[in-house]
C-alpha cells in the first residue's frame, strides 16, 4: 500500500490532530521533508552502544537510558512534577526505585543504584516488655475475657476465641 501526501508540510506539534491539515504532521520522527517529500533519514550507525546485552530499555531523559539484561516493566514516578525523577520498576526480584541523584552511572547509562522498595522483614517477633495500669481496666467477674477497640465514638468488644464482634444492645455490649 502506497502512502501519497503530495506536499508535505512538516510538524505542526501545537495543533490538535483532528484540526491540522492534511499536509502537515503532529509529531515526525526520523524523516525529512525539505522539499516537499516526506523521505526517512537513512543512517546506519549506531545511535549508542549498550553496556550489556539489553533486553529492557527505558529512556530516562534526554540523552540517557536505563537498561536491564532480564525483562522488566519500568515506570515515570506516577506523582506530578516529581522534584526527584524517580522511577520504578519491578520484574527483577523484588521491585525497586531509582532517583536522578544515584540512577545514571558514569557511562551514561542506569540504574547505577537503586532502593528496595517496602519494608525490610523483622528479625524477631514483637514482644510485651510492661503491662501498666494505662492499659486497661479488667472484665467483669463471671465474664469471658475480651479486646476492647475504640474508634471515635464507638465501641466494640471482640472475644478472641470467637472472633466474632458483639452486637449493640447486647449484655457485653450496652452501647
Amino acid at each position: 500500500m502506497k502512502i501519497d501526501i503530495p506536499m508535505m508540510r512538516g510538524e505542526i506539534p501545537r495543533f490538535k490532530e483532528h484540526l491540522l491539515p492534511d499536509e502537515a504532521a503532529a509529531y515526525a520522527l526520523d524523516c525529512r521533508f525539505e522539499r516537499g517529500i516526506v523521505s526517512p533519514i537513512k543512517d546506519s550507525r549506531p545511535a549508542f552502544v549498550l553496556p550489556i546485552a539489553a533486553n529492557t530499555l527505558f529512556k530516562y531523559s534526554a540523552a540517557n537510558w536505563l537498561c536491564w539484561s532480564q525483562r522488566v516493566s519500568a515506570i515515570q514516578s506516577p506523582m506530578a512534577q516529581d522534584e526527584w525523577e524517580r522511577v520504578y520498576w519491578t520484574g527483577a526480584g523484588r521491585p525497586k526505585v531509582t532517583a536522578q541523584d544515584i540512577a545514571i552511572g558514569a557511562n551514561g547509562f542506569g540504574p547505577a543504584a537503586w532502593y528496595d522498595l517496602g519494608i525490610p522483614r523483622p528479625t524477631s517477633s514483637p514482644v510485651v516488655l510492661s503491662v501498666d495500669g494505662s492499659t486497661g481496666e479488667e472484665p467483669p467477674a463471671g465474664e469471658a475475657p475480651f479486646l476492647m477497640m475504640k474508634t471515635g465514638c464507638i465501641s466494640r468488644r471482640m472475644f478472641p476465641g470467637l472472633g466474632k464482634k458483639v452486637r449493640r444492645g447486647s449484655r457485653l455490649n450496652p452501647c
